[in-house]
């Protein structure tokens, strides 16, 4: 019952199935959104502004960022990111709007505890390289910090994929998070995106996780793509370690 909540729980919320976005901002007044990803839009002077927007129903959050080099080949941004995760935790604790059982058997988070209010901001750098003709690198490195956290009991982690390495910054106090990511053209419609990413969580109940996202992309025309794959992922939990596998996806539009 609790995977049920899961799958839906994501599908809700758009926890970051896909692979991470570029270095190269969105140029003025071009925006971008997909089923998972984020809704994006382009500022001019290489700056771009993002945000969750399923996710923003539970969970508030918004991210800026602002290419600070281009030269030889390469750019480098930083990006900032706030999420307020108050809402969200205290939904999980009953996602129906009420109580069944004792505790409500639909929650991923027992009703006992309480969740304060808090906040995670995440400050990365991302570097992306055209290594070769149509064939783009991208690597991040990024840390994020809680504020308000100290008081949510340790007892309340929700010990399942994604979930997990995701909301582990509220436990810890501090997560590392480093990744990279391939992005190819095959030809005018096709290509692929395979990608990275590790969560170093010390301090927390589990200290690493790992994901591998790998999909194909189908590029109709500038304006629509699809991609559609898989994601791996290796994690830690207060439980010991486990491996998963399911699908990833996305539509996506871009105008501007």
């Amino acid at each position: 019952m609790k995977h049920l909540i899961l799958c839906f729980v994501l599908v809700f919320a758009g926890l970051e199935l896909s692979a991470m976005d570029s270095a190269i901002p969105l140029e003025k007044g071009k925006w971008e959104v997909g089923i998972i990803n984020p809704i994006r839009f382009g500022l001019g002077s290489g700056r771009e502004i993002s945000a969750y927007k399923l996710l923003s129903l539970k969970m508030p959050n918004i991210s800026y960022k602002k290419l600070r080099w281009r030269k030889w080949d390469w750019g480098i941004s930083t990006r900032h990111s706030l999420y307020y995760p108050t809402p969200f935790l205290k939904w999980l604790q009953s996602p129906l709007g009420m109580e069944l059982g004792d505790p409500d058997m639909f929650a991923l988070i027992s009703p006992e505890f309480d969740i304060p209010h808090m906040v995670s901001i995440w400050n990365s750098v991302i570097a992306t390289r055209e290594i070769m003709d149509d064939v783009h690198f991208t690597g991040s490195a990024g840390l994020g910090i809680s504020v308000g956290a100290n008081e949510l009991a340790q007892e309340s982690t929700i010990d399942l994929p994604f979930i997990f390495p995701r909301l582990a910054v509220y436990y810890s106090g501090a997560v590392l998070k480093i990744g990279s990511a391939i992005h190819s053209k095959i030809n005018k419609h096709w290509g692929y995106v395979v990608s990275g990413e590790a969560f170093l969580m010390p301090g927390a109940p589990g200290e690493f996780a790992f994901e591998n996202t790998s999909q194909i992309e189908w590029v109709r025309n500038s304006g629509f793509r699809i991609l559609l794959g898989y994601k791996m992922m290796y994690g830690e939990y207060p439980f010991g370690g486990q491996a998963h596998i399911f699908p990833a996806f996305d539509f996506i539009w871009r105008r501007g």
